[in-house]
């Protein structure tokens, strides 16, 4: 013998609709809150020629970005700070700065600075008065060391010609932990 509810079949297509809501809901945020690194890219967004970013994360590319050659013709400023009052540090994942010579990419040969396009690297805030770090450096892959501030701060500029472009460079940001009023540096 059958025995009819009334209202519950509209009861029970509630409660499923209200579960399949809130799964759907659920999926959608966990999506949606993937963090992804910041990325800056020499000359745009952010990382405009003459702006200082204010960070202790992320990865710094060349103009082409994380895919492309840089640009012909460039002379590009930008500089980066440490935000937690720490001092910033690059890690170099990839260089390729066109040399002259020869040596394609991937061809033989250290960072020099016997290039047609430079790239300089300043501790602190301009090219003026501050650490040269790198100076006009260029390579087919060999990676600069990694650098740490001592400033707060590490300036970047970049210069290139006209006819033959590279990969360019990745740089991975990261900050040290600001000093304590406990710590002293030797």
């Amino acid at each position: 013998m059958k025995q009819d509810y009334p209202g519950t079949s509209r009861w029970v297509a509630t409660i499923c609709f209200s579960a399949f809501s809130t799964i759907l809901a659920l999926i959608l945020t966990a999506g949606l809150s993937v963090v992804q690194a910041q990325t800056y890219t020499m000359g745009s967004g952010v990382a405009v020629d003459g702006a200082t970013v204010m960070t202790c994360s992320g990865t710094f590319f060349d103009s082409g970005g994380e895919f492309g050659d840089y640009s012909s013709n460039e002379d590009t400023e930008v500089t980066f700070c440490a935000d937690n009052g720490g001092q910033i540090r690059f890690s170099f994942q990839e260089f390729q700065v066109e040399r002259q010579g020869g040596g394609g990419p991937g061809g033989g040969g250290g960072v020099t600075t016997n290039c047609f396009d430079r790239f300089f690297l300043y501790d602190g805030t301009s090219t003026i008065g501050t650490t040269v770090l790198l100076n006009g450096v260029c390579s087919n892959g060999a990676l600069p060391s990694d650098f740490t501030s001592t400033t707060g701060c590490l300036h970047v500029r970049f210069t290139s010609d006209g006819p033959q472009n590279r990969d360019g460079w990745e740089i991975d940001i990261s900050c040290t932990a600001p000093l304590g009023p406990n710590d002293y540096v030797m």
